[in-house]
């Protein structure tokens, strides 16, 4: 059944004034939800970030730890073939345990 175009609908009874406030109204909620989200997001994203930090630094600081090892024992290796002398091995024994 079609509707009949002389009965004025709901909307077109509305002033423009509070057509514009429901639009506002509108405008307003989804202000406050994007907020929302954001916020949820934000925090989420920031327990995240912390957690892969925690497990990241440890792990920066023991590959730092490796390479120093690693220079050494090169460096003992090193001196001990242009040398001939026991002494430079030292610097091996630490990087082997």
């Amino acid at each position: 059944m079609a509707s009949d175009p002389s009965v004025p609908s709901r909307l077109s009874r509305l002033s423009l004034r509070a057509r514009l406030m429901a639009l506002l109204g509108l405008v307003a909620l989804l202000l406050v939800g994007t907020l929302a989200a954001q916020l949820m997001l934000q925090t989420r994203q920031r327990d995240v970030r912390n957690d892969i930090l925690q497990r990241v630094d440890p792990a920066l600081v023991a590959l730092g730890d490796l390479r120093a090892a690693l220079v050494d024992q090169e460096t003992g290796v090193r001196g001990f073939a242009l040398a001939n002398d026991p002494r430079f091995l030292e610097l091996t024994r630490p990087g082997t345990r």
